[in-house]
């Protein structure tokens, strides 16, 4: 027998087959991920970041000359306060980052306890 590839083949799907395509693609090219490859991004991230945090930096020391600010740049790291470290932002910001990865690590189980 022949089998029909759809142009669209997720259009012929439900949503826990799709899902379940999507994990298998997602954990096919995180299992090719190494180490190397790994170290290679965090290199070349450190390099983006070695040119533009300069640019970025002397672009606002510009700005602040150019309107008359300086003073006010520079009170900024005189006058530094003692602020909380921990803030109602970034605990919620932590517990949606904690509940998207319990989510995503879960995904998968989720999708073989439906399709049984």
């Amino acid at each position: 027998t022949t089998t029909h590839t759809p142009s669209r083949p997720f259009q012929t799907m439900d949503g826990c087959q799709a899902a379940a395509h999507v994990a298998y693609a997602y954990s096919e090219a995180a299992a090719a991920v190494n180490a190397d490859m790994l170290i290679y991004a965090l290199a070349g991230y450190l390099i983006i970041t070695a040119i533009t945090l300069p640019v970025a930096w002397a672009m606002l020391v510009w700005m602040s000359g150019h309107e008359g600010r300086r003073g006010a740049l520079s009170a900024i790291w005189k006058e530094r306060k003692k602020d909380k470290l921990v803030t109602v932002p970034l605990v919620l910001a932590l517990i949606l980052c904690a509940l998207i990865m319990i989510i995503t690590a879960a995904a998968p189980l989720l999708i073989k306890w439906m399709n049984r």
